[in-house]
């Protein structure tokens, strides 16, 4: 609601700031929802992203917005909306 009101450009990054390998993202991942799954990782893409950290200095600074989740709670809670309080694999996901 605030990129509403914002003056210049109104396309933010949003996200923690924090350098993340997406391996580490999928380990979270298979954690909250109990997988077995193991990644398959073949040849390198040209191009193909290995890690993921978002610069939030613009909307820092046009907005004052600063994250307040960490990832690995903020991918806690969109497994729970995803879930919408359904049992999944022996886990119940309650935000």
């Amino acid at each position: 609601m605030l990129a509403m009101h914002a003056t210049g450009p109104r396309v933010f990054n949003v996200g923690t700031g924090v350098e993340t390998a997406v391996n580490d993202v999928f380990d979270h991942l298979k954690r909250l929802v109990c997988s077995s799954v193991s990644p398959e990782h073949g040849p390198a893409k040209p191009g193909e992203q290995r890690r993921s950290v978002l610069n939030v200095d613009r909307i820092a600074r046009q907005l004052d917005w600063q994250p307040r989740t960490a990832l690995a709670d903020g991918l806690v809670r969109t497994v729970a909306s995803f879930a919408s309080g359904i049992e999944v694999t022996g886990r119940s996901f309650e935000a």
